[in-house]
């Protein structure tokens, strides 16, 4: 299972100086996330998440792009990462 990460806004506007705004908050945020889940230490690092891939999905209805960064889908709770763990046969189990 993935996740998909992507800005809240897609990257066209009618306005340049809007547009040029938008852009360089949404892809240097999304290059500094890259930069920091690449960093070697933390890409061998079990807890954090791996970035699988990018796309660009294209928009309905207001014209224009938006980059989405695909990742390994994150468990959210112990439970979840002891019963994902169980059904994938790495010998964790759950109790109630």
């Amino acid at each position: 299972m993935v996740a998909i990460n992507h800005p809240h806004s897609s990257l066209m506007r009618d306005k340049v100086e809007v547009e040029t705004r938008v852009q360089q908050f949404a892809l240097s945020s999304m290059v500094q996330e890259c930069c920091i889940l690449a960093d070697p230490k933390r890409r061998s690092h079990p807890n954090l998440p791996h970035i699988l891939g990018v796309y660009f999905q294209e928009e309905r209805g207001i014209q224009g792009i938006r980059p989405c960064l695909v990742m390994k889908l994150a468990v959210p709770d112990f439970r979840g990462f002891l019963e994902l763990y169980s059904r994938e046969g790495r010998g964790a189990t759950v109790t109630k």
